[in-house]
């Protein structure tokens, strides 16, 4: 959706919005980062699994956060999450309808 904002608030009558896109990023071993890439392997594995990709034992996701900060932080290395568009207008002065 982030990428259709502009367009959403414009074909809903308001004025075309602002943006903005978040990054979370950083090399520090308690970055929750690491957590958050773990949980989203977990949450898509079924899926994975499904489509023959990778299986439970393969991606052994109840280790996969601490791998993956060792991994990182052993190599002084970042981890970047998926970025976040919001957007934001402010209506013109004037009257309001009720």
């Amino acid at each position: 959706m982030g990428a259709d904002l502009f367009r959403s608030f414009v074909r809903a009558g308001l004025p075309g919005p602002r943006l903005r896109v978040d990054v979370s990023v950083s090399g520090d071993p308690s970055f929750a980062g690491h957590d958050w890439l773990a949980e989203s392997v977990r949450s898509l594995l079924p899926r994975m699994t499904e489509l023959g990709l990778a299986t439970a034992s393969e991606q052994d996701v109840d280790t996969l956060a601490g791998r993956i900060r060792a991994d990182v932080t052993g190599r002084l290395g970042i981890v970047s999450l998926a970025p976040v568009i919001g957007a934001w207008t402010r209506l013109p002065a004037g009257p309001r309808a009720p």
